[in-house]
């Protein structure tokens, strides 16, 4: 977990706690109706925008921020250029069954391997680039909608 996420989360829990502390009444801080209103209407007004399917897909992905995964460039760079390598001293087919860490990477070995020219191999990553835009660019519209709802709805 990253730690400005964790400092975050902590940080605003900890100051909800000392106004409840502060404040005596935990009462006037929860009320059940108030927070069912500005979930459930925020939920719904977001579902009334988006399909179920791409709400569920964006809240699943979502959870992959607080799980921070670092990916060290120069040890893929370092795959690169050995696969590069391996290529050029035994062969693209030596390059079958190559193991990668990135799906991106293996997509593209697995077009090499398999004969597809280097123009042909450039668009269809490049395809696959675009599509991964746009799906980020749907699981945006889908934050920013319940960014835009909850304060409508509170």
């Amino acid at each position: 977990m990253d730690i400005a996420t964790l400092l975050g989360t902590i940080g605003g829990m900890a100051v909800v706690i000392v106004s409840i502390i502060l404040g005596g009444d935990i009462g006037g801080f929860i009320n059940i109706p108030s927070i069912l209103i500005v979930v459930a209407g925020t939920i719904t007004a977001v579902l009334v925008q988006f399909d179920l399917k791409t709400v569920l897909a964006t809240i699943a992905f979502s959870m992959h921020t607080i799980k921070v995964e670092k990916r060290d460039l120069s040890v893929t760079i370092d795959q690169i250029v050995e696969i590069a390598n391996k290529a050029r001293k035994d062969s693209v087919l030596s390059l079958q069954g190559e193991k990668v860490d990135s799906e991106f990477l293996q997509k593209g070995i697995g077009l090499l391997v398999d004969g597809t020219n280097g123009t042909m191999i450039r668009k269809i990553m490049n395809t696959e680039i675009s599509y991964m835009d746009q799906r980020h660019l749907v699981g945006q519209n889908v934050l920013k909608a319940f960014g835009k709802f909850f304060p409508a709805f509170g």
